[in-house]
């Protein structure tokens, strides 16, 4: 494996730095009051200078260096991408660039196509626009509404058996924040068909398949909290409907959402399935914490309020990256839960029948007797 000079850098070495009470925003373009947060980790300039002399060059023939050195790529994208480096990363990282040099000027042409059958999603786009990082400094002004506006009117157009899911909103604002408005659809259009293809559709059943995977996977990394969940009824599919469809840059502080894109983009889903992992065991699992929460009415709010030191980076990175999932078990483990959710699905398809069928006879012997007793 190829060696980076930098790569004894670990997030224990992260500088902590306080926050002027001048700027009215993070380093991210987030507001904050002095009382909400007064301080932020950061790499030393020395070490981000050198690692963003690395991306540029590695950028500048990324496809050579991405065949050549797909390990050192990895340990790269794990230790941070830089902030000024990571649009242009993450549009090469998921061959969006590709896209867009092959479809040069559709973007424009479905901003003006009508669409009179998406009326009800544009709708929900336009209440959703205030509501999708409001306290951003892009997504205060009419002018990064309205690219969001026209990057998911885009897709609707582009994909219309997708329609519009709210999940889709911040994952797009997201990459919005880094990168200009025709290369995030590009990148959100290979989101949606090479990393979590279908993840989006009426009745979500991938993300479905998914939760059956995530129990399985608690099961193997850890299995006290596992039978724990499995006691007291909390069921996967209430809390991954957040953290998964919006990849979770609505549960982790940003600084740590972004971190995870880094990964994501570069390794694929995986990368989901061990943050998920990561947090469960590093805020419930760590000394045995889940035996606070004896019910689901107790479980689920805990889980809104996650504490830094699950959350961070400077904690989460490291126990995700200890999880020891290889891409093989993982497909092993898809294709069964996607013959376990196919069999329930199935099973509730017959009932539904059934009931459908009960029913109708029913009703037929209430037509069938006009008796008045």
């Amino acid at each position: 494996m190829a060696y980076d000079s930098d790569s004894a850098f670990m997030e224990s070495n992260l500088v902590r730095v306080p926050l002027s009470v001048k700027n009215s925003t993070d380093r991210f373009g987030f507001d904050f009051s002095a009382d909400e947060v007064s301080y932020d980790y950061c790499i030393p300039i020395a070490v981000l200078r050198k690692r963003e002399l690395k991306w540029n060059k590695m950028l500048k023939k990324f496809d050579k260096f991405k065949r050549k050195n797909p390990e050192l790529l990895k340990s790269r994208c794990r230790k941070g991408i830089p902030y000024s480096m990571r649009g242009r990363a993450w549009i090469h990282l998921s061959g969006a660039n590709i896209l867009e040099e092959k479809n040069p000027g559709l973007f424009g042409k479905l901003l003006t196509q009508d669409k009179p059958e998406c009326a009800k999603d544009i709708g929900m786009i336009m209440k959703d626009l205030h509501r999708t990082f409001p306290k951003h400094e892009l997504f205060s002004t009419p002018g990064g509404q309205t690219s969001l506006q026209q990057l998911l009117t885009a897709l609707m157009a582009f994909k219309p058996e997708h329609g519009y899911c709210q999940a889709m909103a911040p994952v797009v604002a997201t990459l919005l924040i880094h990168m200009p408005v025709e290369s995030a659809f590009w990148v959100m259009v290979q989101v949606m068909d090479s990393y979590l293809p279908s993840y989006y559709t009426e009745g979500f059943q991938v993300f479905q398949i998914d939760c059956e995977l995530f129990d399985v996977l608690m099961s193997l990394y850890a299995p006290n909290l596992s039978k724990h969940l499995q006691s007291i009824g909390a069921l996967s599919v209430v809390y991954l409907l957040e953290w998964y469809m919006c990849i979770f840059c609505r549960t982790l502080p940003f600084s740590s959402a972004l971190r995870i894109y880094d990964m994501f983009f570069c390794e694929g889903p995986i990368v989901m399935h061990k943050t998920a992992i990561a947090l469960m065991k590093l805020y419930m699992e760590k000394n045995d914490h889940y035996l606070q929460y004896p019910t689901i009415s107790d479980f689920y709010p805990a889980l809104k309020h996650l504490p830094e030191e699950a959350t961070h980076e400077k904690f989460l990175v490291p126990q995700l990256l200890s999880i020891k999932l290889s891409k093989v078990l993982l497909t092993k483990l898809q294709e069964r839960a996607a013959r376990k959710f196919k069999g329930v699905e199935e099973a509730r398809q017959i009932n539904r029948m059934q009931n459908t069928q009960s029913i109708t006879n029913l009703a037929a012997t209430d037509d069938g007797d006009t008796s008045d007793e």
